[in-house]
């Protein structure tokens, strides 16, 4: 549901429910889940702020490890997690986004902390840093995932840009690089 209202600078307010329900094939629930969003709102600067409830239910049929040292026992676990994010509209210069999600987890806690800052510095050039860390507190044990990320692209023109993404976690301790070239020689061609 998505009404308008021109109230306190508000372009639009959305209440949104989005179920997912994953059975077996003997039609047994192992999975489901519920993203609800209480309360979001679009203002006419374009940023956005939204509420958000996350129950979930999972059938675990065998131990399943979470992390080297961390595994969740089989069995069936419900959680809740609750969500907000704040989003800065895509036609500023400096483009922020920040998501916090904390609530139960499995047997446990988590707190999931999502951070995003965008600049353009010109038409041609974005650079971005993006930083990820979650938390879990669990009855087996703790641990953390935490991802870190850098973005530069160029765009040289309509048709050619340079893509580069740079990304480290913590758990596989890689230090990745993603570049892409692209060339548009005509719509539908490119190298």
């Amino acid at each position: 549901f998505r009404p308008r209202t021109e109230k306190a600078g508000m372009r639009q307010i959305t209440f949104h429910v989005f179920p997912e329900l994953i059975t077996n094939l003997d039609n047994r629930i192992d999975n489901w889940r519920f993203d609800i969003s209480p309360f979001e709102v679009e203002f006419n600067s374009g940023d956005k702020f939204e509420f958000q409830l996350l129950p979930q239910f999972e059938r675990l049929p065998y131990p399943f490890m979470i992390s080297p040292d961390v595994t969740i026992p089989a069995g069936t676990y419900q959680w809740i997690r609750y969500g907000l994010s704040v989003e800065s509209a895509t036609k500023r210069r400096v483009v922020l986004n920040l998501e916090v999600n904390i609530g139960t987890f499995y047997n446990g806690t988590s707190r999931e902390v999502e951070f995003d800052l965008t600049a353009k510095p010109s038409h041609h050039l974005l650079l971005g840093l993006r930083a990820e860390r979650t938390d879990v507190d669990l009855k087996q044990g703790k641990f953390y995932k935490q991802i870190l990320g850098f973005q530069a692209d160029y765009n040289f023109s309509p048709n050619v840009s340079w893509a580069n993404l740079i990304q480290y976690d913590n758990e596989s301790r890689v230090l990745g690089l993603q570049t892409r070239f692209r060339w548009i020689l005509k719509p539908g061609n490119d190298l």
